[in-house]
């Protein structure tokens, strides 16, 4: 018991150590400055030990709307291996929760999802946003 609480603590000092900040539950680490695609800032949320923010409540994605200045995020969801079914690159399962801006997704040929001011709408991968990784303690 002793050791798993030893483990929590150090898994959470690493993640503060790496400008990860603890929202609700969870940390996140909010990337404003760089942009990457898609592919691109799902591989440096898993360097730094997360992966990119996966939704699963309204309540979660109102407490990163507060933090995060208007700007245009990279989320974990993705239609790439099936057209139009929504699934989390860090699950592999059904997206949990999508609150879609008014007609979206509106199938453009965009299999990407970002958070765009406050609601999420699908984009081309291959475009640069900035993005937001997720991580849990255990």
């Amino acid at each position: 018991m002793l050791i798993s609480a030893i483990n929590l603590k150090n898994r959470e000092n690493y993640l503060l150590s790496q400008s990860f900040q603890k929202i609700g539950s969870k940390f996140y680490y909010i990337e404003k400055r760089e942009k990457l695609n898609w592919f691109g800032a799902a591989h440096n949320c898993r360097k730094l030990g997360g992966h990119l923010i996966n939704f699963e409540t309204s309540a979660e994605m109102d407490a990163i709307l507060a933090v995060v200045p208007t700007s245009r995020y990279w989320t974990s969801a993705n239609c790439l291996g099936k057209n139009r079914e929504w699934i989390s690159i860090s699950t592999g399962e059904p997206m949990p929760f999508l609150k879609w801006m008014e007609k979206e997704p509106n199938n453009m040929l965009e299999k990407c999802v970002e958070l765009k001011i406050t609601a999420l709408n699908d984009a081309l991968c291959d475009i640069s946003f900035n993005y937001i990784c997720e991580a849990k303690v255990i």
